[in-house]
């Protein structure tokens, strides 16, 4: 999305503990996790600790937050719009169970997908 603020230079969206910033202030209501978070690195014990961090910094603005100012549907169809493809917790649980299947062949904890479209492809498979 254009208007998220991103550090190319970096590879991440301009973060601090996961509240993405824009000219140095956080951006209400707008968080990285993640390789969108700190880049394309990490383990999975990295990527835990970063979900915790954002996670707590979620419940920590949560009082503060502005209510939304949209709905779910307004959202949904600005996805499709960018051609975003938003996944429901089933999806994600295919993903992981696809993830760790491959992992497991490989002889490690799981084998995260690299495409787009091989991940999206096992978010629909039947379960």
């Amino acid at each position: 999305m254009a208007e998220v603020p991103y550090d190319a230079e970096a590879g991440v969206h301009a973060n601090v503990g996961g509240r993405v910033q824009s000219e140095g202030r956080p951006v209400p209501r707008l968080y990285a996790c993640g390789w969108s978070k700190r880049g394309p690195r990490g383990t999975i014990g990295t990527n835990r600790a970063c979900g915790v961090e954002t996670a707590a910094a979620v419940l920590a603005d949560l009082a503060t937050l502005p209510a939304p100012s949209g709905d779910a549907e307004a959202l949904l169809n600005r996805l499709a719009l960018t051609r975003g493809q938003p996944l429901d917790y089933a999806a994600w649980r295919r993903i992981d169970a696809a993830e760790r299947s491959r992992g497991q062949a490989a002889g490690k904890p799981r084998e995260k997908f690299v495409k787009i479209g091989e991940m999206l492809a096992a978010a629909r498979e039947a379960a």
